[in-house]
């Protein structure tokens, strides 16, 4: 787990509510392999929850907060109050005069982007995130807030005793150690008096288990050891911005003109490296002579091309240009966020595209594999609306993402626009 939620423990009628807790999306999987995964990420408690079409790992440090009685029954407080929340939207709920809390639905499900305690920047932070990773629903975006924390209509929010005391007979799975010590010792507190065997048997499965997940941090703490060494170069760290490719590529084509001696715009690449290449087709009438004669007037000095031999009937020429500058590395956001962000900026436009996951991992002299702290995705983005207007005009966070090429494509009149790159994400 990168980064622990911070965590709010609500005491109602013998049972312990704890909001903020960190969800992830699973594949169904057993429940030795969850707490496995929990305690390998980092926390002390887990539990599973099996949404209509997905499940989710729930995970926490509760000693951060209380001490931790394990006999006493710790519960998620998003799971508990879920059936009063809005079919599509978010509430956000004082905790104190100072802590928030932010827990959101999609689709009458729980989102693993809420469950988060903070200040009301955090929380204000937390919810952009919320409702750019999520196209706006047919109705809009039912929320339950203070006055004046967010904008349009609202509802007051309650107060959360009140809801846990509608909610009273709702049972929701409790919050289990990941320690194979506690966890057994429920166990063998009421087995023991059964089987006395069975404290043999729990004790080598508990060593067993112990082992492989000693190895499993192991092999996580040597993970997170080379990521904080900074031993491996970040390979986005040397190339320029998206934004800044698109901006210098979009300066060049723009001033491209639409004729030569009748030879009509056809294709045009651009690539970071400092070049643009165009293509132009022949007209009816038209000679190879008339383009060579006429490029000098637009670009004195460039040679023209032709594909000759073959059907000369296209005509090319390259410009270069200063290549733009790399800023260094930034800090990449998680794979789940990086992903999902650029993929719902696609889908509101009804542009194509498509994400190649990538094998990134570095081996050694011996040939054995180092692992690196980023995921890396090649991507190719087709659209026929201007990419300046889709990225540049609207100040688009490209972090993390580097363009390769861009190309620009005439058919009938019509432009095409399509985007080749990488989008890097946290691992």
């Amino acid at each position: 787990m990168e980064r622990l939620h911070n965590i709010h423990v609500i005491d109602h009628e013998k049972v312990h509510y704890v909001a903020g807790l960190n969800w992830q999306v699973i594949e169904p999987q057993s429940a030795g392999r969850s707490r496995k995964q929990a305690k390998a990420e980092g926390a002390e408690h887990y539990l599973v929850w099996r949404q209509p079409d997905r499940m989710l790992l729930g995970m926490t440090v509760l000693s951060a907060v209380q001490e931790v009685r394990d006999r006493q029954a710790y519960r998620s407080l998003a799971l508990h109050v879920h059936p009063l929340l809005p079919e599509d939207g978010y509430a956000v709920i004082p905790l104190s005069e100072t802590s928030l809390w932010f827990v959101a639905t999609l689709g009458g499900q729980l989102s693993p982007l809420s469950d988060i305690v903070g200040s009301t920047e955090q929380i204000k932070k937390a919810i952009d995130v919320f409702v750019t990773m999520n196209p706006l629903p047919a109705a809009g975006w039912q929320v339950i807030a203070p006055d004046g924390f967010a904008q349009g209509e609202t509802q007051p929010p309650p107060v959360l005793t009140d809801w846990l005391s509608r909610e009273k007979m709702r049972k929701t799975p409790r919050l289990s150690p990941t320690s194979v010590k506690a966890a057994a010792g429920l166990w063998i507190a009421l087995l023991v008096l059964l089987i006395a065997g069975h404290f043999g048997w729990q004790y080598l499965q508990e060593r067993r288990e112990n082992a492989e997940i000693a190895a499993a941090q192991a092999a996580l703490a040597a993970k997170r050891a080379a990521a904080k060494s900074g031993s491996q170069p970040r390979p986005w760290a040397s190339q320029p911005r998206f934004n800044t490719v698109l901006r210098t590529c979009h300066n060049h084509w723009k001033t491209l003109p639409l004729s030569i001696a009748g030879w009509t715009f056809a294709q045009a690449q651009c690539s970071p490296t400092g070049s643009l290449s165009a293509n132009y087709a022949l007209p009816e009438g038209g000679t190879v002579a008339d383009f060579a004669r006429r490029l000098p007037y637009w670009y004195p000095g460039i040679p023209a091309g032709f594909n000759i031999p073959g059907a000369a009937n296209m005509a090319s020429f390259t410009l270069t240009f200063a290549s733009p500058a790399s800023t260094g590395a930034e800090t990449l956001p998680d794979n789940a966020t990086q992903t999902q962000r650029f993929t719902s900026f696609a889908q509101r436009l009804n542009a194509a595209l498509q994400l190649i996951k990538q094998d990134n991992a570095l081996r050694d002299d011996a040939g054995n594999i180092i692992p690196v702290p980023w995921i890396t995705y090649t991507f190719t983005f087709v659209t026929d609306i201007p990419p300046d207007r889709l990225f540049l005009a609207q100040h688009f966070d490209d972090t993390g993402l580097r363009l390769q090429q861009v190309s620009l494509t005439q058919r009938d009149g019509q432009l095409t626009y399509t985007l080749e790159g990488y989008l890097y994400a946290a691992n």
